[in-house]
Parts: structure tokens; C-alpha cells; sequence
């Protein structure tokens, strides 16, 4: 082979080196580029998301800073309400006990009701007359109305007699005591009065399944009760605000 064809030889396996080095190194680049232009991408993904995630983090606190204004503001509802009711009744000298955390009512039992009967006795219907309008006139004042979601009648009896027997028992009692409400006050109330009373009056019994207790056991007298118990909308609030935090979790 002479000089020149080795010259040529040479220069043509040098240029194809060169070519090959010219596409690795475009290969490097394009490869960079593309690590870097995925790496913005992913970038300006997570700061979106970033930008998400605060921007709902700060609704979520807005939210529960709502509810938590709400709630404060409606116990001072029910304490005011508490204490109008206890007022109330103290004032007419009538023997109901006002729970001073809940509000809730009890009533004689023995005095409305006779013995295993869930007919009003003429004492109960007269009883049931001067209070019934005294804890309405409350409850379904302008002041209070607007704040309350249910009232709920609750029959309760001792341990004595069947299990079953003593349900149906309270539950019968419960319901004569919303009839009475319905058949003789609520026709009474003012219209709007009227509406929010069938909307949020309910009856229910719990048999023997709430007894109550002194130091010597069940106190059989106590247990025989009625309850009137109102449920503010404040109950709502804190459960919307337990699903939030669960949502959140």
C-alpha cells in the first residue's frame, strides 16, 4: 500500500472515530437535556402541588376556626338556656331537676304515671299542664329556637319486671307524654312555633337500660323517670369538625 492510500486510510478511520465521539457526546447532551427539562417538569409539579396542598391547608384551618367560633359561641347558648329554664321553674317551684351541665329535665314519673300504667293519672295531666307551657315558652322563644335541632322525650323504668315489658313500657309512656304536648299545647303556639315543635320533638323509650344509682344500688324510684332533653345544633358542628380531622388524618 503506498503512502498516500495509508494517509487516506488513516484520515478515514480518524474521521469515523470523530463521528462516532460527535455522536456520543450529542447523545450525552441530548440525554442531559432531557434530565433537565424532566427534572423542571417534576419541579414545577411538586410546587403546584405544594401550592395545592397550602392553599387547602389553609381552608382546612379557616374551616375549623369557623366551627370552633360557632361552638363557643353556642355553649354560651346552652348555658344561657340552662340557666333560663332553672330560673324558670325555681321560680314556679316545680319539681324538676335541671341537669346544670346538659339542661335535660326529669320529671316525677310517680306522679304523672301510676304503677305499670302509661295513661296520664289526672295528677300527670295536671301537672303536665303548668309545666309543658313553662319549658316551651323557653325552648321555642326567638332567643333559643333558632339553636335547637331536637327535644327528645325519653321513658325510663327500673329493673323490676321483664326486660322487654319494661321497654315497651317506657317507650308507651314517652309517646303519651309527646301526644299530650301535641294534642294540647302545640295548637297553642304560634304558627312558626308549631312547625318547629313537629319538626323537632321526638319520643323514645330506654327501659331499664339507664338505671339510676345511689350508694345502696339502684334507686328503683329515681329509675321510673321521664326526661325532656334538647340537642343543640353546636352537636352538629362538633361532628362535622370530627370528620374533618378524620378526613384530614
Amino acid at each position: 500500500m503506498s503512502d498516500e492510500q495509508q494517509d487516506a486510510a488513516f484520515w478515514i478511520s480518524y474521521s469515523d472515530l470523530a463521528v462516532g465521539v460527535l455522536m456520543v457526546f450529542v447523545l450525552i447532551t441530548t440525554a442531559l437535556l432531557l434530565d433537565t427539562e424532566t427534572r423542571s417538569q417534576a419541579a414545577k409539579v411538586a410546587e403546584n402541588e405544594a401550592r395545592v396542598a397550602k392553599a387547602q391547608a389553609q381552608s382546612f384551618k379557616q374551616e375549623l376556626t369557623r366551627k370552633k367560633s360557632e361552638i363557643e359561641a353556642l355553649v354560651g347558648v346552652r348555658q344561657s338556656l340552662i340557666k333560663e329554664l332553672s330560673r324558670q321553674f325555681a321560680k314556679q317551684g316545680q319539681q324538676v331537676k335541671v341537669d346544670p351541665k346538659t339542661g335535660a329535665l326529669q320529671l316525677p314519673s310517680d306522679i304523672i304515671f301510676d304503677q305499670g300504667s302509661a295513661d296520664l293519672s289526672r295528677k300527670g295531666q295536671t301537672w303536665l299542664k303548668n309545666f309543658v307551657p313553662q319549658y316551651f315558652s323557653v325552648l321555642l322563644s326567638p332567643q333559643f329556637s333558632k339553636h335547637i335541632r331536637r327535644i327528645e322525650v325519653e321513658g325510663h323504668a327500673s329493673s323490676e319486671g321483664p326486660e322487654f315489658g319494661n321497654l315497651e313500657l317506657s317507650q308507651s309512656r314517652a309517646l303519651t307524654v309527646t301526644k299530650y304536648i301535641l294534642k294540647n299545647h302545640g295548637r297553642t303556639l304560634a304558627p312558626k312555633q308549631q312547625k318547629i315543635l313537629k319538626q323537632v320533638l321526638v319520643a323514645s323509650g330506654r327501659g331499664e337500660y339507664d338505671l339510676v344509682f345511689n350508694e345502696k344500688g339502684e334507686d328503683k324510684e329515681e329509675s321510673r323517670r321521664v326526661v325532656f332533653k334538647f340537642r343543640l345544633t353546636e352537636e352538629q358542628t362538633l361532628k362535622d369538625i370530627q370528620e374533618m380531622l378524620g378526613d384530614s388524618q
